[in-house]
């Protein structure tokens, strides 16, 4: 397995205080529709650890949700971390989309 998150664009995981949200991942996109925040992120790392079992290879993602920004590495066996390579500030700010 390839455990390299290479350099394309991260997915984006974007999860609001009303469980709603959208996941990114190479130009598609899945709307996310629970009722609580907690059970959003648990959809969106669904949604991800999917995509990235397909893949064989680690996500970058930017994820976004009420308690704030994070950049993490979504694993194709469901393991999750925050990433040792952040993303700078700014192309951070301009890959995830706002919360309100």
């Amino acid at each position: 397995m390839d455990t390299s998150t290479d350099n394309r664009t991260p997915a984006t995981a974007t999860i609001r205080p009303d469980g709603s949200g959208v996941v990114v991942i190479d130009g598609r996109t899945e709307l996310i529709a629970e009722s609580t925040v907690e059970r959003a992120r648990a959809r969106a790392i669904g949604v991800l650890v999917t995509h990235a079992a397909e893949q064989d290879r680690p996500v970058s993602v930017v994820s976004k949700d009420p308690s704030g920004t994070a950049h993490l590495v979504v694993n194709p066996n469901g393991n999750v971390e925050e990433s040792t390579t952040p993303l700078p500030a700014q192309r951070e700010m301009e890959m995830a989309p706002e919360v309100s």
